[in-house]
């Protein structure tokens, strides 16, 4: 956490935009709706986009409009929240950008931590860590391995190496709006997973100067195992972090991380599937070089791989049928 902030004298402050899609958390939004009201950073535009809401949410949202005019809300039908962020991106009048979700909070000085880190770095993007709030209120925190200005190798390496989802998640970040507008970065709304990782990725491939911070000013409420992941938006942004790594000239040892993560996404849907006929239609995602190197994966795994990219779709179903009929009845867990 910074302890020595060089704050921007007056002349200097720049009007940060940070855009929260609602949808039913009545409960939790005056919650977080009061964090971003607290913050130390003054010169904040807060874009409230209530994407249908069938609760009191709206309710809430006009409240707080009434209490404090940096707060706005925007009502409209359900389109889901990719729609929803990119409603609030296209009414950012701010310098910077900035995302919280309605359910989270965020700690009083998290934005002035970020302006702060942005101008001090003259940085297009500002990655921070998150505290997740587990259900039984133990807290577990993310944050990035290495701090300071990060050039574009060392940064796409990390992004290769990193197993704790920092970043893609959206509220860890601030963002230079001209950036985001000039490219037209927007979330992806056909990707009913992984939308938050893709728009990341597009700025992290267009941006000239990213820094990471250790501040953890975020508080992120999550259920796990509330969101199945979609194969295909997961073996997606695989594939765009794999080729934005070797433009970036990321050595391919580091990419084996990557690699290995489409080899067990392949392995996993293998598993679950519901009949040889999927098992097809599942390869259509992979390509063969996908498991080229597949020498030093566990010996089930391995084998899985072969067969899969030798096309014994049929062999490999009638294995794990027989697989998990056997552990079935020896009262053993299956993945």
């Amino acid at each position: 956490i910074f302890v020595n902030l060089v704050i921007p004298r007056r002349n200097e402050v720049e009007l940060v935009s940070i855009v929260i899609p609602v949808y039913n958390c009545e409960t939790k939004l005056k919650r977080c709706l009061q964090s971003v009201q607290k913050q130390t950073y003054k010169d904040i535009e807060v874009l409230i986009v209530n994407d249908g809401s069938t609760d009191n949410s709206l309710q809430v949202c006009e409240e707080f409009c009434k209490q404090d005019v940096r707060f706005h809300v925007f009502n409209q039908k359900n389109h889901g929240v990719s729609y929803s962020r990119n409603q609030g991106i296209k009414k950012a009048n701010g310098q910077y950008l900035m995302f919280v979700d309605g359910d989270d909070e965020v700690l009083p000085d998290m934005v002035q931590q970020y302006i702060v880190s942005a101008k001090n770095g003259r940085a297009d993007v500002v990655i921070g860590g998150l505290q997740m709030m587990k259900q039984n209120g133990d807290i577990v925190y993310k944050v990035p391995t290495v701090y300071g200005n990060i050039d574009k190798t060392k940064l796409w390496e990390m992004i290769c190496e990193d197993n704790t989802g920092t970043f893609g998640y959206v509220p860890n970040k601030l963002y230079r709006l001209q950036l985001i507008v000039e490219e037209n970065i927007l979330f992806r709304e056909d990707m009913s997973a992984q939308e938050d990782l893709e728009f990341a990725l597009s700025a992290f491939s267009k941006c000239k100067k990213v820094r990471c911070i250790d501040y953890c000013g975020y508080r992120y409420y999550y259920d796990i195992g509330k969101r199945e992941m979609p194969l295909v938006d997961l073996v997606s942004n695989q594939r765009k972090i794999l080729q934005q790594a070797k433009n970036a000239g990321v050595s391919s040892q580091k990419c084996k991380n990557i690699k290995r993560k489409i080899q067990d996404a392949a392995y996993v849907s293998i598993f679950r599937a519901e009949n040889y006929k999927k098992i097809k239609q599942i390869s259509q995602l992979f390509k063969k070089e996908d498991f080229g190197d597949i020498n030093n994966l566990p010996k089930e795994m391995k084998m899985s791989l072969f067969l899969f990219s030798h096309q014994r779709y049929f062999i490999l179903y009638v294995y794990f049928r027989m697989r998990n009929s056997v552990k079935r009845i020896l009262g053993k867990e299956t993945i």
